[in-house]
């Protein structure tokens, strides 16, 4: 007893296309969002040398005033 119904033979071909989709589409998604993760890192390491660079030349010059 075979019984081939042409309804779910469309039913899977649209159910593979849209995972097809899904995934192509969260593929680019998770380039994007690590591009920008770093650039986000390279950012925040630009800033943190900044702070600190700042800082030292704080702690220097508060120290030559002390002495």
């Amino acid at each position: 007893m075979n019984e081939n119904h042409p309804y779910v033979g469309i039913l899977n071909i649209c159910l593979a296309f849209i995972g097809t989709v899904m995934s192509v589409a969260l593929a680019n998604v998770q380039i994007m969002v690590s591009i920008l993760a770093g650039v986000m890192g390279i950012i925040s390491a630009g800033f943190a040398i900044r702070y600190y660079y700042y800082k030292t030349e704080e702690v220097i010059k508060t120290k030559k005033d002390a002495d």
